[in-house]
């Protein structure tokens, strides 16, 4: 079905075509007239099938711009969502005479209450500082005709449930509510029931639920060997575009950090960040300026980001859920994309729980060989010397050429340039905070496992209150390139 046979106004027509979409994607087709005729959605879609715009066209058609007070609330997990929303928003209605306010953490809170004094139709914000402006009374509710989560997976999880009955209570019972998620499970679904009635829910996974355009591989490899492995594999796939997943804000920054010095372009991104330096980090990613992208699961929910080719899950998360969204970068718009998990032994079983519940096929792989390696360096030299090559000027170092090839064999001096090049004397040592393993809820179970993980849990919070004891090394053998 095409978007021009849908019975909305002329203008998002015309919005949606010079964004260049003419059929509409699967979740598009079978919820936007559903939401167009008033019924409750919870709506189940992978990662980059156009969730967003299946409640945002509707939603901007329904829409009674005169009335002047606030007829939409949308909610998400993180500001990155929120921002993309807007962006959404703002490309799809704009031929129309949208009002809308943002309330995320990271912005001035004073700005956004001036921004509500003008009861903007649409509201998009995250629970925090949603509640912060119900709280100081700046957030009117009561004229909301349309409850949106986005995540709902993720928004309906015990932590944030008392936030979202607060808010719902706010709103009247008689509003259209929508949940959009890349997994909905029976929980899910169960707790939906507190805040909708009568929901239609509409999937359009995959019957087989995965991702055949992503090829997924876990290595099984120590602790202290993560960060070589995950430089070698840098080294021989080259990725243009790159996404590195640590499981916190100290891994992200030690392992940002590390791989700076090692000479890779990459940045962080965290909670910590404050919203300008988040969307600093962002726009150097998207403009290619830096290739790699270090980041909390922060990262896996809303940034819009549509070329990652690989991701790297650096440490195992703990929740399908997690997984699930985070190998979602790459691989979007039907492109190829490639995801590794660097796993322990320990955590094989964690990973077989992943395939089980989401039913994807994750396969084995080994660390990368010697050889790999070596034709991977083979191939980085050559282009440098290529590229020297139609630039020097041999006259200027024609005496000292010959003087040293009179001196010396012409294979160690050839050894020696491989060694200036590839600089692997560069960084000897890098340095990062250990993590403990990611182990199931069965595993847990079992006694005698059960005491050797709380035991390894402690040596690692003793290990971090004593800094002469937390550090564990790595020698790479990776220069700047």
């Amino acid at each position: 079905m095409n978007f021009k046979d849908l019975n909305i106004n002329e203008e998002i027509k015309s919005a949606i075509k010079d964004l260049g979409f003419e059929k509409m994607m699967p979740i598009q087709e079978k919820t936007i007239p559903l939401i167009l005729k008033g019924e409750n959605i919870i709506g189940e879609a992978d990662t980059g099938t156009g969730k967003t715009a299946a409640f945002i066209v509707p939603i901007l058609n329904n829409i009674n711009l005169d009335l002047k007070q606030t007829e939409c609330l949308i909610v998400t997990p993180t500001r990155e969502l929120a921002m993309q929303i807007i962006g959404e928003i703002k490309k799809i209605g704009k031929y129309l005479n949208i009002s809308y306010a943002t309330l995320v953490g990271g912005m001035s809170i004073r700005d956004q209450g001036r921004d509500l004094k003008n009861n903007p139709a649409i509201v998009v914000g995250t629970l925090g500082r949603i509640n912060d402006h119900l709280r100081n009374k700046k957030l009117n509710l009561s004229n909301v005709k349309y409850f949106i989560l986005d995540e709902a997976d993720e928004m309906l999880k015990e932590g944030f449930k008392e936030d979202i009955t607060i808010i719902n209570k706010r709103i009247p019972k008689d509003k259209q509510t929508l949940l959009f998620s890349a997994t909905i499970s029976k929980q899910i679904l169960a707790l939906s029931k507190t805040i909708m009635n009568n929901y239609k829910f509409i999937s359009v996974k995959d019957k087989e639920n995965s991702p055949t355009n992503i090829e997924q591989y876990y290595i099984i490899m120590k602790e202290n060997q993560k960060f070589s492995t995950l430089i070698n594999i840098l080294d021989i796939e080259k990725p243009a575009s790159a996404l590195i997943f640590g499981r916190t804000k100290k891994r992200v920054d030690e392992l940002n950090e590390a791989l700076n010095k090692c000479g890779y372009k990459s940045v962080g991104i965290h909670g910590d960040l404050s919203q300008q330096q988040r969307n600093a980090v962002m726009r150097k990613f998207k403009n290619k300026e830096i290739s790699i992208l270090v980041a909390t699961d922060v990262a896996a929910r809303g940034l819009d980001i549509n070329d990652i080719s690989h991701v790297y899950n650096f440490d195992l998360p703990q929740e399908v859920e997690f997984y699930i969204h985070r190998i979602g970068r790459t691989g979007r718009a039907f492109k190829k994309g490639i995801s590794y998990s660097f796993i322990k032994e320990i955590e094989l079983s964690h990973i077989k729980k992943i395939e089980k519940e989401a039913n994807f096929k994750i396969n084995a792989k080994d660390m990368p060989t010697n050889e790999e390696l070596i034709n991977a360096k083979k191939e980085y030299i050559e282009n440098i010397i290529i590229d020297k090559l139609s630039k020097i000027d041999i006259t200027k170092t024609k005496d000292i050429c010959n003087d040293l090839l009179a001196k010396y064999n012409s294979e160690k001096l050839i050894s020696i340039l491989i060694d200036i090049l590839s600089g692997k004397n560069t960084i000897k040592e890098i340095t990062l905070t250990g993590e403990p393993p990611v182990v199931t809820k069965k595993q847990n179970k079992n006694n005698k496992f059960n005491n050797n993980y709380k035991r390894n849990i402690n040596n690692y919070k003793k290990q971090n209150r004593n800094k002469n004891n937390t550090q564990m090394r790595y020698n790479s053998r990776r220069g700047n390139k």
